[in-house]
């Protein structure tokens, strides 16, 4: 519910220069000066109140308060402005993100937010070369699985490599069951044959006893 305030309460509230004072005072104010308000909460550097600020204050300048936010170094709150703010500017925000290397937020920003180029915040991913977010990724529905699936693979982490058979609808079950069969571990084996519906159970059977050992597939 919306309060009138005097010129006076205004004016205290701005030489303060608490941001998060001018976004409550612009938010609970009807006859607030957005523009004075939103100057104060700029210059003060806090993302936060940026971001608030852009997200709930009619009338707020959406570009500034996005520049502030990007000159700000915050992947973080680009990925928050970006899925908030009504009006934001999805390619500079993901521009950002992608420059500002953070690969848990390119992931977040990809699988989050409305309008985002999948292809090219997965070069970020890929780049960063970590085989959980790889994973991840993966199971986006626009992601290009070959490039992923390759760092998952390279990884040696075989549990990681049946996760991504078991969870990915385009991964390439062949090479992922080969590398399986190299690990030449029952347990594995076993795992494979369980989580994987289109995994050879007879392949890997005759692996498990070519390795002295019939328990696999019981």
């Amino acid at each position: 519910m919306f309060k009138k305030y005097s010129m006076e309460d205004l004016e205290k509230v701005i030489e303060s220069k608490d941001p998060m004072a001018c976004y409550m005072f612009a938010k609970k104010c009807k006859n607030a000066n957005i523009n004075a308000l939103q100057n104060v909460v700029i210059a003060s550097g806090n993302l936060q109140a940026c971001y608030l600020f852009a997200r709930d204050i009619k009338g707020a300048n959406i570009d500034a308060l996005e520049h502030a936010i990007i000159r700000g170094y915050s992947p973080k709150y680009c990925y928050f402005f970006a899925m908030d703010v009504k009006g934001a500017n999805i390619k500079k925000l993901e521009d950002a993100v992608i420059y500002f290397n953070d690969s848990l937020i390119c992931f977040n920003f990809a699988s989050e937010v409305k309008g985002a180029d999948v292809m090219h915040l997965e070069s970020a991913i890929i780049k960063a070369g970590q085989p959980y977010l790889c994973y991840m990724f993966a199971k986006l529905d626009k992601a290009f699985v070959p490039p992923l699936q390759e760092i998952v693979m390279r990884s040696k982490d075989i549990k990681l490599c049946i996760r991504f058979a078991r969870d990915v609808k385009k991964a390439d079950i062949k090479a992922i069951e080969e590398l399986v069969l190299k690990s030449n571990n029952i347990e594995y084996y076993k795992e494979f044959v369980k989580s994987v519906n289109s995994a050879d159970a007879l392949m890997f059977k005759q692996a498990a006893k070519h390795n002295n050992t019939d328990e696999i597939c019981k």
